[in-house]
């Protein structure tokens, strides 16, 4: 049988990179202090004071700059809690999540840290959960409570190398499915009790072998 590669691509598009966490920190002092040590030295009083002048001025601009900047960066960060945190969900539907806002998400698996898959990542951004896996895929099965392709949930496949979903999270639904490799699958389960105001588990745990998946078998 011919294996179909990428099943379906969002025009959207998703990032499968980590989360960016970078501090943004500056440092303007260092070449001011050093264009100041560097600017014409002279042995007549004129010219010192004028040097001294020259240097308050430097200092002057060097703390209006710095403000300023320092509240830009950290409003630009995107804080990343541990693992275990699912991050608050909004009310009502959006489309999926762009490329850019998924290189904004952060990392979520509520399964226990010894039986995390190895090369898989999953994010949050808004509604929408984005699992992905790489390694040798075989396929998936146990598929359930995704809802419609192309509405609810999207899909990506390469055959032996790729496999991963964006859903749409929804209260009051569990969902789940395993993702098959050739000696083990990464077993993905989410539960959003209806009373709660955002899903209570988010797991991606290590599981093994598949019992005999192809691509697109749900049960």
């Amino acid at each position: 049988m011919k294996q179909i590669g990428w099943m379906l691509v969002v025009g959207a598009g998703w990032a499968l990179t980590a989360c960016d966490r970078g501090d943004g920190a500056k440092s303007a002092d260092k070449d001011d202090d050093g264009q100041s040590q560097a600017s014409g030295e002279t042995d007549d009083e004129d010219g010192s004071k004028k040097k001294k002048k020259k240097k308050k001025k430097k200092k002057k601009k060097g703390k209006s700059d710095d403000g300023p900047a320092d509240d830009g960066d950290s409003a630009g960060a995107t804080s990343c809690g541990p693992l275990s945190t699912i991050p608050d969900i909004p009310s009502g539907r959006s489309k999926p999540p762009t490329l850019a806002e998924w290189g904004q998400a952060c990392d979520v698996n509520t399964q226990g840290a010894g039986s995390h898959p190895g090369n898989c990542t999953m994010k949050i951004k808004r509604e929408w959960l984005q699992v992905t896996c790489r390694g040798n895929m075989t396929g998936y099965e146990q598929f359930e409570g995704f809802g419609s392709l192309g509405l609810d949930y999207f899909e990506q496949h390469r055959v032996g190398q790729m496999a991963s979903f964006v859903v749409r999270l929804r209260k009051g639904q569990s969902q789940k499915v395993r993702m098959c490799r050739n000696k083990e699958r990464a077993s993905l389960f989410v539960s959003w009790p209806p009373s709660a105001p955002k899903p209570t588990i988010v797991a991606l745990g290590v599981g093994p072998k598949c019992d005999g998946s192809s691509w697109g078998k749900h049960h």
